[in-house]
């Protein structure tokens, strides 16, 4: 009903605005209260009140609140963390709510937030993506002093946007002056956030812990998902607990069923559960930390798992790559002639890399395209995956880690070799993952490449790992074939 409601209403602002239509004011304002009391009590019907308050005077002083109001029914993002949970569909209708305040009403006075809102949701991993119209968007609102509420919110949105485009000093400058400039409001507090967590991602474990804790500490903070557990895992890379926690007499495991028989993929998640996929049956299964089932998909031929910092979860499945989320798979790009794909791997700015079948070709997928460009081509590799700042693969012949750099270059990271390393995962640390599938041993190595711990799964209670992934916190997952066994090491 809303996203019917969506079309009028752009319809209404269009045409009417177009026609120079006669408003009723007095009747548009009637409404107005109206709506915004169903709107207080969640009433399905306050989309269609919110779209007739335009339709009554489509270029009186409240068809922009209404026109907002109706886009923030749809739930998009209002901070850059938020991005990546609107589907396709119900983007597009936001895309012509917000575009016909913005374009269509000129001097609206709710046309800086719509503004704001449009550039974050031409940040999207959707085929609506428009990474330069939204920095125009965002970079008009950040200098519109007279609307001074977005101002901090849109420079915010701009440094998240330097950061994942890989321009991370002018993202640093941009955080740290929101900290001085912005005090306890929120975009202060959530470059606060940002800041520890590029510590963390820099190895700098200390500052990363402290600006977490002051954070946590902060019953002012937002909450900002997974944000304890990375300073758990700030805490536990301080103190080098990688270089113990595998003795035996130390060893915490818990194991589980969960009913997955070929394990096609395996991530964690930010709350300290798992996600995994069963190639056999298609069912994708979301696990909390206590290992109760919070969601389940349903996708043809999964072939490959990703997820990104924040949580959101992508999968290759068919000749697609779909988004897992609550709305259900949508699909966000295609994999070109590199179908099936062998991994999958993906950033914070939802840049997809895919592996091909065959194992020597890597494509750069940006969201919303049929197929990719080929990034990467050379030597088979077994696996893939993003480390927050470059892309890392498994040579399958050499048995080493390599830095996968554009164009088909190369670099060694360290020097450590396997028997037969299938699986690469990686955490907010940039801590890599290796199953030895021959070996049956999982080692955790330093973004330098030095080991920093090892242990053979039959230890943990898993004779033969069929995959393995990192937590948040840094608590290591594993999945053991003959049982779907889920076993966790704290």
């Amino acid at each position: 009903m809303i996203r019917l409601v969506a079309a009028l209403a752009a319809f209404v602002l269009v045409g009417g605005i177009a026609a120079g239509q006669a408003g009723d004011p007095d009747a548009a304002r009637r409404q107005y209260r109206v709506a915004r009391r169903l709107v207080a009590e969640g009433s399905p019907q306050a989309g269609a009140a919110l779209a007739q308050v335009a339709q009554l005077d489509p270029e009186g002083p409240l068809a922009d609140d209404a026109l907002v109001e109706l886009a923030l029914l749809e739930r998009p993002a209002r901070w850059p963390e938020e991005i990546g949970r609107i589907d396709p569909q119900r983007a597009a209708h936001v895309l012509e709510l917000l575009s016909g305040v913005v374009d269509g009403i000129p001097d609206a006075d709710r046309g800086t937030e719509a503004r704001y809102l449009r550039g974050l949701l031409l940040l999207e991993p959707l085929p609506l993506r428009d990474p330069a119209g939204a920095r125009l968007d965002l970079i008009t609102v950040a200098t519109d002093h007279a609307n001074s509420r977005w101002v901090a919110p849109a420079r915010y949105a701009i440094a998240w946007l330097s950061q994942s485009m890989a321009r991370l000093g002018r993202a640093e400058a941009a955080l740290q002056r929101l900290v001085v400039d912005s005090g306890d409001d929120e975009a202060a507090l959530r470059s606060r956030a940002r800041l520890a967590r590029m510590r963390l991602a820099e190895g700098e474990f200390g500052a990363a812990a402290r600006g977490l804790d002051d954070l946590l500490r902060d019953a002012s903070a937002p909450e900002i998902p997974g944000l304890d557990a990375h300073f758990e895992l700030a805490v536990r890379n301080l103190a080098g607990a990688d270089e113990h926690r595998f003795h035996h007499g130390r060893l915490q495991v818990r194991a589980q069923s969960t009913g997955v028989r070929q394990l096609a993929g395996m991530v964690a998640t930010p709350e300290g559960g798992v996600v995994l996929a069963d190639r056999r049956s298609g069912a994708i299964v979301r696990f909390d930390s206590n290992g109760a089932e919070t969601g389940r998909w349903k996708v043809p031929s999964p072939q490959a798992l990703s997820a990104t910092v924040g949580g959101l979860l992508y999968v290759a499945a068919g000749t697609d790559v779909l988004r897992l989320d609550e709305s259900g798979t949508p699909v966000v790009a295609g994999q070109g002639d590199l179908a099936p794909a062998s991994a999958l791997t993906v950033d914070e700015w939802g840049g997809l890399w895919i592996l091909g079948r065959r194992g020597d070709r890597v494509d750069r997928v940006e969201p919303g395209a049929a197929s990719g460009a080929t990034w990467w081509q050379g030597a088979k590799l077994s696996a893939i995956v993003w480390d927050g700042l470059r892309l890392v693969g498994i040579d399958a012949k050499e048995k080493r880690l390599l830095e996968l750099q554009r164009g088909g270059g190369t670099r060694p990271i360290g020097d450590l070799t396997f028997q037969r390393a299938d699986g690469l995962t990686c955490d907010a640390a940039r801590t890599l993952v290796v199953l030895d599938s021959r070996a049956q041993s999982v080692t955790l190595v330093a973004p330098d490449g030095s080991q920093t711990g090892q242990v053979a799964t039959s230890t943990l209670g898993v004779q033969r790992a069929g995959g393995a992934a990192i937590g948040f916190d840094g608590a290591l997952h594993l999945f053991g074939p003959g049982a779907g066994s889920w076993v966790s090491v704290p």
